[in-house]
Parts: structure tokens; sequence; C-alpha cells
């Protein structure tokens, strides 16, 4: 969590978000948070704007590419910015309660591609079998010495279907 205060925006922050600003932390303290985050400055002045304005901000996912440890990075956060007013009833800043998301968000990708991968292999052999280019297909259970094969292999070697799919010997 962290609170921007003043028209410096002042950053504070707690010692989870210091772990989000890795090698920035502890000199991000007390700095202007746009100047912290510099990089990254033209994908979050628009929000702090909006904050500053008096509207809340949420967001599930947003894609920065800090440097946060000598190098830029991909980084993801779901995030709230609540403005906060002052005494004299203005909005003087805002308070963000944060999480880093990063490593869902790229698990979720290499999942997906992984899936995606898996599927076009699927549809290659799919292919292949309808063409006849591959008499079938079989897998050998070694624990027990037992193969099983697909209808078009059980077909093409003149082995009864339903005895393919529960399995023969060698």
């Amino acid at each position: 969590m962290f609170v921007t205060w003043g028209s410096k925006r002042t950053l504070l922050y707690n010692d989870a978000y210091a772990e989000i600003l890795a090698s920035k932390h502890p000199a991000a303290l007390a700095q202007d948070f746009l100047e912290v985050w510099q990089e990254i400055r033209g994908d979050l002045a628009p929000i702090v704007e909006r904050a500053y304005r008096g509207e809340p901000v949420q967001m599930d996912d947003i894609e920065l590419w800090p440097v946060r440890k000598g190098t830029r990075e991909e980084a993801h956060f779901s995030f709230s910015y609540t403005p906060v007013r002052g005494e004299a009833g203005e909005i003087d800043g805002f308070f963000c309660a944060c999480q880093e998301i990063t490593h869902q968000v790229v698990s979720d990708r290499h999942r997906r591609e992984s899936e995606a991968r898996a599927q076009a292999d699927a549809d290659r052999i799919r292919l292949a079998l309808d063409a006849g280019a591959i008499i079938g297909t079989w897998t050998w259970h070694l624990p027990t010495d037992r193969f099983t094969v697909d209808e078009q292999f059980a077909n093409a070697f003149g082995i009864d279907p339903e005895l393919g799919r529960s399995g023969l010997g060698l």
C-alpha cells in the first residue's frame, strides 16, 4: 500500500510496497511518485490525474515495464486508487492498495501457449491420420508390457477395435 500526498505527490509506503519498489527503496520514500516511476510516468500520469480529480480508479491488470532491479522488466498489477480529501475538503492525494500479479499473468500466458501448441499438434496428427499418411496410433504401457491402439490402427492390422482399446499383450 502507498499514499501520495500533496501537489508534489509525496510517496509514503509500507514494507510490502518496498518489495515492489525493489532497488528504488529506500530512496523512493517521500519522493514524487511520478519521479520515482519516471520510466513508466506516461502510463501512470493519466491515472494519477484522475485520482487527483477525485475519481476512484480500479484496474484488475495493468501491464507496465518498470526498472526495478537494474533492467526494464514486464510487471502486472491489480490496484485501486482512492482519492483522499484533506482538511479543507479538497483532494490532497490518494491511497493505493495494489498487488503484483506478474507471476499469475505470465503463468496463464504460458499455459495458453502450451494448450495452443498441444491443440496444433493434435490437429496435425488428425490431419495425417485422415489423409492416410499414418496407419494409426498406439501406446505401449511399459510396466504391464501391454499396448493400446486406436481404431484406425486396429482396422489396418485386422485387430478387433474393442480389444485394441482395452489393451493387447505383445
